[in-house]
């Protein structure tokens, strides 16, 4: 009872025009849609499941799965079957579409299963400006054993630049970063050797935690804009979304945090020990920082993710959801114009000292 009247208690604050779903009384099996489309892909991804009850699991037919770009339609080109984290029962099928989306395209998505029919519309919203600035913190070198080893330390600063005359809903995205390492040899070719995904822990010091925008909901950060703060109720904002109600009509700035090369590279002198040619390793770090627009529907939705499932942050849960944009089924149907920068910064150098040799 409690986690009706708190999932009721959320939905009266949403005020878009989305329908709710109570799985714990419709035992009745439906179609279950969720799809999230981004402008920065080419590649869209929809999952189908049949939701009956509390549960969820894979159809056993192909489905027809059909997008109408501005009434150009695509169809779907690949599918697979998802199965659960242990293996053992199929949960849901992907379905791949190839298209490209701008801000602006209205985007209606339609599907056949097994004599159902079940679809979804939303308009791609506008890009954001955005830039990055960014700041050398700290430049160190140390030598060990015949190498020089040389790190840069570097804080960033992301600018968003509101869109005037209208409410603004978004999200922020994690980061993407990687690490291109390149050798120098004695002959003083260059070589690119390989890229390096960093693990998450090493990139966490750049996604942004303390906030007031994304965490106006804590006493710990007292408001010091007017206007209301965005998330009335204490729970985690996993998905980072916020609204534009303590920057309206302006730009806002968040420190990002910083990057240390040196906690992912502590193997690549391995390149010079194993071969007498090579004199440098040279990582480039290569970051985007990635914004998205969003629709209010969208807001509201991220929103609900974030308090109902208890900050998971998962947008296709093994659970049917409560909350729904899809006509003939369940499911959230989500268009994100993404906004990025990009930007690669040399952050680590590694050296043979070389010693002068009288001939």
């Amino acid at each position: 009872m409690k986690i009706k009247l708190y999932i009721l208690f959320i939905f009266i604050l949403f005020s878009s025009c989305i329908k709710e779903y109570d799985v714990n009384l419709d035992k009745q099996r439906r179609i279950l849609l969720n799809a999230c489309f981004q402008t920065s892909d080419t590649i869209h991804k929809v999952y189908l499941s049949y939701a009956q009850g509390d549960r969820i699991y894979s159809p056993k037919s192909k489905a027809i799965v059909t997008c109408y770009i501005n009434g150009e339609s695509f169809s779907s080109s690949n599918m697979r079957v998802i199965t659960s984290s242990d293996n053992k029962r199929e949960i849901r099928q992907e379905y791949e579409i190839k298209f490209n989306i701008k801000e602006g395209d209205n985007i209606r998505l339609e599907l056949e299963l097994d004599g159902e029919h079940a679809s979804a519309q939303a308009i791609a919203p506008p890009s954001i400006p955005v830039s990055v600035d960014t700041t050398l913190l700290d430049f160190s070198r140390s030598s060990v054993e015949g190498y020089q080893k040389d790190f840069r330390l570097y804080s960033f600063s992301y600018h968003l630049h509101d869109i005037k005359n209208q409410d603004n809903y978004f999200r922020m995205l994690i980061p993407k970063v990687y690490e291109d390492v390149y050798v120098r040899f004695n002959n003083d070719s260059l070589a690119h050797m390989e890229t390096i995904n960093p693990h998450m822990d090493d990139i966490k010091d750049i996604i942004v935690e303390d906030d007031i925008i994304l965490n106006g909901n804590s006493a710990k950060y007292p408001s010091k804009l007017k206007g209301e703060i965005p998330l009335p109720l204490s729970f985690l904002n996993t998905n980072k979304v916020f609204a534009d109600d303590l920057f309206k009509d302006d730009n806002y700035t968040f420190n990002m945090g910083k990057y240390d090369a040196s906690k992912s590279v502590g193997s690549l002198y391995y390149y010079m020990y194993n071969d007498d040619r090579i004199n440098n390793v040279y990582i480039d770090t290569y970051f985007e920082y990635r914004l998205a627009n969003i629709s209010r529907e969208a807001y509201d939705y991220w929103r609900w993710v974030n308090a109902v499932l208890s900050g998971t942050g998962l947008f296709l849960s093994d659970s049917p959801v409560t909350m729904s944009n899809v006509k003939g089924a369940v499911g959230f149907f989500l268009v994100e114009s993404i906004s990025s920068v990009k930007l690669r910064l040399k952050t680590a150098t590694y050296s043979r000292i070389l010693e002068n040799v009288e001939e």
